[in-house]
């Protein structure tokens, strides 16, 4: 949950301090010391507080790290313990304050996540920088907009992949900026990184090092307290209690992303199942599309339609009809919905898909 940032300027002394919860979707937080986070991630001081820019902008198109920021290393520090009840791994997660120069002097947050599986030395695997107008008179009290986040996926009791995660990025007055090509949009989507052993992963932001999917979605509905409360990472999680929820004028949404893989079902758990009366108070998904692509000219049509019951907390299985020449894409395109008796918005639970050589690419239906 975000929680507001307060920067108290007396004088010549500058005293920082600020309470921001990282959002999880999985496993149980708990904050720790300093001392403690020195221990046992076998780190100094200096490197907990750290910047590194070479993790910066997984998610953005011709983004930079902004070249005059810096650790603030005088500044306090909030480090929380993710563990998780299916797997032994821990997930460590810093945050920091950035600062920049006189005359400057606007200052950030700069959240890093570490992996440990308890054997090898942590591993970095997530930083991402989080801008905050600051003042130098006075006292003002401002908010944070994070706008990256990361999420483990378990499969088979182990941390299988990091999907990093993201919104776009709010201007001053707090509306979301959507000019496309510029550089300050950070499109709705995520990113999935596969990989065998995460102790020793390597997840820096270079053009070598390119994510194993993309996932494309249509713009979520933001919470103004709790940013990613209804963002795209929730329909993967395995935790039908949190949902993704569109914000589009149509009330309509979709989910897509490439696969060169031959697709056989999808699942859906279908609405908001936090409970039954919000599940019948926002919009279900009635009728959904499934895109495939032509392996000779790449042409993308839509050969699969379905329409969804009005079930709460029910895996529905999809079959997928197949067509030579043919790939379905991993795709959900919202064409109707059951109307909510309060809200718009339209909502997914969670979503899986089956490949014919894979497997559930999310870990499975339960």
């Amino acid at each position: 949950m975000k929680r507001p940032i307060a920067l108290i300027i007396l004088g010549l002394c500058i005293t920082k301090f600020f309470a921001l919860t990282p959002h999880i979707n999985k496993g149980e937080l708990e904050e720790i010391s300093l001392s403690q986070a020195m221990n046992e991630l076998g780190l100094s001081e200096q490197e907990i507080k750290d910047i590194n820019k070479e993790f910066y902008g997984v998610l953005e198109y011709n983004s930079w790290f902004p070249a005059v920021q810096e650790a603030d290393f005088d500044s306090a520090v909030q480090i929380y313990k993710q563990t998780f009840e299916e797997t032994d791994e821990i997930l460590y997660r810093v945050m920091s304050y950035t600062e920049e120069p006189e005359p400057f002097a606007k200052g950030g947050i700069f959240q890093k996540g570490y992996y440990s599986n308890g054997q090898s030395k942590p591993n970095l695997i997530f930083a991402e920088f989080y801008e905050v107008d600051a003042t130098v008179l006075g006292q003002r009290i401002t908010s944070v907009r994070v706008n990256n986040n990361f999420m483990p996926i378990i499969k088979e009791n182990k941390i299988a992949g990091i999907m990093i995660y993201g919104i776009e990025r709010y201007n001053e007055k707090k509306s979301i900026i959507e000019n496309e090509g510029s550089s300050e949009i950070l499109n709705h989507k995520a990113a999935v990184y596969w990989r065998e052993d995460f102790s020793t992963a390597d997840l820096r932001n270079t053009y070598s090092n390119r994510a194993d999917i993309y996932i494309d979605c249509s713009k979520p509905l933001i919470d103004e307290k709790e940013t990613f409360k209804y963002t795209i990472q929730n329909a993967f999680d395995k935790n039908p209690a949190t949902s993704y929820v569109e914000d589009t004028e149509d009330d309509l949404m979709y989910i897509s992303f490439g696969s060169q893989r031959q697709l056989e079902k999808i699942a859906l758990i279908n609405g908001y199942t936090l409970n039954e009366k919000l599940y019948k108070m926002n919009n279900r998904i009635k009728d959904i599309a499934c895109e495939s692509i032509n392996d000779k000219n790449y042409e993308i049509v839509i050969n699969n339609r379905f329409s969804l019951k009005d079930l709460i907390h029910t895996y529905q299985i999809l079959e997928l009809n197949t067509q030579a020449n043919y790939t379905c894409i991993p795709s959900v395109i919202i064409e109707s919905y059951y109307k909510g008796s309060s809200y718009s918005d339209t909502c997914i639970a969670e979503v899986d898909y089956l490949f014919q050589k894979d497997g559930w690419l999310f870990g499975g239906i339960n």
